[in-house]
């Protein structure tokens, strides 16, 4: 039996298996926290400032991030479905333990530029992103395998 331990150094409160429905975070601020387990479902983030948060393995249904500041935030085990990313900058998110994967997601002009993702799968998502850039860097990527089932995986 393994087990594992988590230690913040942020000293953010600690939210534990919370679900959030059909909340505004434009018009009031998500507080700063560790949200651990935690679901969002129909949750508006755009525009909004989600730095410097943790989520660990954390799901987000149907959520609008669009061009949301995710500056230092830790996203761990992360699962985003039907959400909408548009122009979030996700390499300027954490790179602790990173990890997250896209379903049928809206990642137009989303940035993953000069981090290391390991583990993320993409399904079904729109994402306008120069692959190209990505390939260039060596430390980051080594290849991104595209399937039939219209995803791709980013390997290192």
């Amino acid at each position: 039996m393994a087990f594992c331990f988590y230690i913040s150094l942020m000293n953010l409160p600690f939210i534990n298996s919370q679900t959030y429905r059909q909340k505004d975070y434009t018009a009031s601020i998500l507080p700063k926290g560790e949200y651990d387990s935690c679901k969002f479902v129909s949750c508006n983030f755009e525009n909004s400032d989600i730095s410097n948060n943790v989520f660990l393995e954390c799901e987000f249904i149907d959520c609008n991030f669009s061009n949301a500041n995710v500056m230092h935030t830790q996203f761990k085990d992360i699962e985003f479905k039907q959400c909408k990313l548009v122009g979030v900058q996700f390499n300027n998110s954490n790179d602790f333990l990173r990890n997250f994967n896209f379903t049928d997601c809206i990642m137009d002009f989303s940035a993953f530029t000069d981090i290391k993702i390991d583990g993320t799968f993409l399904f079904y998502a729109n994402l306008l992103v120069q692959i190209s850039q990505m390939l260039k860097q060596k430390k980051s990527y080594s290849r991104i395998v595209i399937c039939k089932t219209q995803s791709f995986r980013i390997q290192t």
